[in-house]
Parts: C-alpha cells; sequence; structure tokens
C-alpha cells in the first residue's frame, strides 16, 4: 500500500515477516519504547518499510576478517 511518497506501510504481522522477528517481540519492543520506528493510528500499527530496512543495517554487525 505506497502512499503519496511512494513509502509502503506495512501490517504488524508482514513486519515480523521482513524482520524475522516475532510479532510478540515487535510489540514488547513497542512497549518499552524501543524501535523501528512505527505508525499508530487508532489501534492499527503499521511499520514504514523503509524504517525497518534502517533498522535492520544498523544492526548489521561485520565480523571483522
Amino acid at each position: 500500500m505506497p502512499t503519496q511518497n511512494n513509502e509502503v506501510f506495512l501490517k504488524e504481522r508482514e513486519a515480523a515477516e521482513v524482520t524475522r522477528l516475532s510479532v510478540h517481540t515487535l510489540r514488547r519492543r513497542r512497549f518499552e519504547g524501543r524501535e523501528p520506528a512505527y505508525v499508530k493510528i487508532g489501534a492499527s500499527v503499521r511499520y514504514a518499510l523503509g524504517d525497518l530496512q534502517d533498522f535492520m543495517a544498523k544492526h548489521r554487525i561485520d565480523p571483522e576478517e
């Protein structure tokens, strides 16, 4: 579901699939005020795909060779 600026927002379960985290983990992180960023409209929670990609890149670990 692209928005006017072409940002794609995902439902909670879709975000869990992208990050390979459980829905429970995403909910716990929201409750604790931790990333990834999300949008909440009423009871609906959505995650911008770009925010999820940034979150994953930020936590990337490159082992030393």
